[in-house]
This record gives structure tokens, C-alpha cells and sequence, in this order.
């Protein structure tokens, strides 16, 4: 008879996600309510070599190439780095900026109307509008007031960042020129939390070609003992490709099936 672990990731455990990478701390997750370390920790009671549990996989709620057409800016109203990144790049920034702070209030993303008509897809973010993952202010004085914000120093933060638009010269090296110049001057304007969110574990359980759990002591497969999808490790490397969990989960359950059928495991 054999045992498969099809359980996920650990995304949900705060406090285990938390001892291999402590900046994991702060990261949201829309992952389920069961994905916890538990079974990891089962697996590994069992004799199986977890490997790579201290990476992450982020989503970040809106298309991270349209922040370019905006601002991010922290509690203190103040921006902090360059806006154009993929999401690992950009939630790693923040998270790190908000350890360097002590705080757990996520930063900001702004837009005014050029920036948000700009974005690649703008059916889309009129569906983040809809969601209340984002929100419509008719000036500043909203915004700010909505997300606790200095207005004084929102002003600021904005005017240096017009200037840099103004100079072609960004404080944090953004390409300007990517972003068709938007600035943060034309009402209305939107914003809405910037939220790294922690929604795959690229750590697990190391498993051999066959899905087979391999032994921390000898690096033997462990009899009857099988890893699939997200329970696994070591599978993508330090960085999966975006749409790669869906294919991992039916090729790695497909090849677990055909030996567990060869082996007469059932």
C-alpha cells in the first residue's frame, strides 16, 4: 500500500513560514486555512529531507507591470523604491521595508487618472474597483484620510516625484520613460494596499523523478512514501515560472499513479 502527500504548501503557517524566512512574518496570503506545515512536519518525523523552505512564491493582487504608471508610497507617505519590478523583486522590497520600520501596515499604491488609464488592461482594473481591492478619491484630501496618510507629506512626496518627471531623473532610478510619464497630479485618483502576498511554497519534501520521498539519511527513497504538487521541493529551483503550479500538480500526480501502478501498490 502506498501514501501519498497531495496536502499543499505551508503558506497558512505563519509561525513555520516565519523560522525559515523571518520576513515571511508580514506577507498576507489568500492561500486556504489548511495550508499549514503539518503534513511537512509529518513527512519529516518520517525520515524525509525537507529542502527549500525558506523561499516563497508572491502574487500581488494587481498586475505588477501597471505599478510603473504610479507610486508607492509607505505609512509615513514617503516612497521607498523603484515602482518597475516582477513581483518577487517588488514584494521583497516591501517586506523589507517594512521590517526596516517595525510595522505591519502595508504601503500604498497610488495612481491619478493618466496612470490608471494607462495600465495594460483597464477592464481589469475597474474590476479591482468592483472587488474593493481599490479605491476612487476625488482629491487628495481623500485619499490621504481614507488610508491615514500625512497630507503634508503625501504633497511632498508627490512634488518631488513631478519634479524627477519634469528632470527625467527618478530618485530610485525608475525608467521614466516606461511609465508615458504619469504623474500624480490629474483627479480622480486610486489606490489601494500594497500587499505582497505569500500564495505558494516552493519548499517541501524532496522526492525523486518518480515522486518517491527521499530519506534525509541516505538520500533513499523511503518505502511506499510519496510527495506531489506543492508538497514537494527542490522542483523549480529558487524561482518558479508564473503558471507552473497547475502543470506540476497533474504531471507530478500522473507520474506518482504510473509507478504506484507499476510497483502493484494497490
Amino acid at each position: 500500500m502506498a501514501v501519498v502527500f497531495a496536502t499543499g504548501g505551508f503558506s497558512r503557517d505563519v509561525e513555520y513560514r516565519s523560522i525559515e524566512n523571518p520576513r515571511l512574518k508580514r506577507a498576507y496570503t489568500p492561500s486556504n486555512l489548511g495550508q499549514t506545515a503539518g503534513a511537512l512536519k509529518t513527512m519529516a518525523k518520517a525520515g524525509a529531507n525537507p529542502v527549500q523552505v525558506s523561499l516563497s512564491r508572491f502574487s500581488f493582487g494587481i498586475p505588477t507591470e501597471d505599478l510603473i504608471y504610479g507610486i508607492i508610497v509607505d505609512k509615513n507617505a514617503q516612497r521607498f523604491m523603484n515602482e518597475d519590478g516582477d513581483r518577487q523583486v517588488l514584494s521583497n522590497k516591501i517586506l523589507a521595508h517594512m521590517d526596516n520600520l517595525e510595522t505591519d501596515i502595508y504601503p500604498i499604491v497610488i495612481f491619478d487618472s493618466n496612470g490608471f488609464s494607462n495600465s495594460h488592461d483597464s477592464r481589469r482594473m475597474q474590476s479591482f474597483i468592483s472587488s474593493g481591492k481599490m479605491f476612487r478619491f476625488e482629491n487628495l484630501e481623500e485619499l490621504s484620510n481614507f488610508f491615514d496618510l500625512d497630507l503634508n507629506e503625501l504633497k511632498k512626496t508627490i512634488n518631488e516625484y513631478e519634479q524627477g518627471l519634469s528632470n527625467q531623473k527618478d530618485k530610485f532610478e525608475k525608467d521614466l520613460s516606461k511609465s508615458k510619464n504619469s504623474g500624480i497630479n490629474k483627479a480622480p485618483f486610486y489606490a489601494m494596499k500594497a500587499m505582497p502576498s505569500l500564495s505558494y511554497t516552493p519548499g517541501g519534501i524532496f522526492i525523486d523523478t518518480n515522486m518517491k520521498v527521499l530519506s534525509i539519511e541516505n538520500n533513499q527513497p523511503i518505502k511506499n512514501l510519496y510527495a506531489i504538487g506543492e508538497a514537494t521541493g527542490g522542483v523549480h529551483g529558487a524561482s518558479r515560472l508564473t503558471s507552473c503550479s497547475i502543470p506540476d500538480c497533474m504531471t507530478s500526480g500522473l507520474l506518482c499513479a504510473k509507478n504506484i501502478i507499476s510497483e502493484k501498490l494497490i
